[in-house]
């Protein structure tokens, strides 16, 4: 009596076919992360947007930078005025880029306006870098670039590397 078995040439078969699932769903997988980590980062900023309108409509300023960075007032902005006590009740806990530790860089804060006085802290703009950017979020930010080149020449340059932008500019 001879005995039915798989042969190797069908389990070849059976594991190619097992890998090939394996990847497409890993694939898929990856771009539904990539999609949640930009819909972080633009919620994030969006919830600054608000904490930043409620400082000014409290301050009658925005805050500002923590001094001028190169010719802009350019500088991540944890290490700024956003951790003064003051500004902690408009957002108590400052959001962090959900991959910086991939090497994506941290939000951004300009103040373009800096200076010491009465007329510093009425413009600012938050910077996120988005991964895999459409096409629209591009077309956006490169409008929103060339505003700031003419309005701000001195703080496209603090811009490189960032490709969504929120704030009042």
């Amino acid at each position: 009596m001879k005995q039915k078995a798989f042969t190797l040439i069908e389990l070849l078969i059976v594991i190619a076919i097992i890998g090939l699932l394996a990847s497409i769903v890993l694939i898929a997988t990856n771009n539904s992360r990539i999609k949640a980590r930009n819909t972080k980062r633009i919620g994030d900023l969006r919830q600054l947007t608000t904490a930043f309108e409620l400082y000014f409509s409290n301050n009658n300023a925005y805050p500002i930078a923590g001094g001028p960075g190169p010719a802009c007032g350019s500088f991540v902005y944890e290490s700024t005025a956003l951790t003064n006590p003051a500004f902690s009740k408009y957002a108590s806990q400052l959001p962090k880029d959900p991959s910086s530790y991939l090497g994506n860089k941290e939000y951004l804060l300009l103040t373009p306006d800096y200076s010491p006085g009465p007329a510093s802290g009425l413009y600012y703009i938050l910077a996120a870098q988005l991964e895999n950017p459409s096409a629209q979020d591009l077309s956006n930010f490169n409008s929103q670039l060339s505003n700031i080149q003419t309005k701000w020449p001195n703080c496209a340059g603090g811009l490189n590397g960032y490709n969504y932008l929120v704030g009042i500019y």
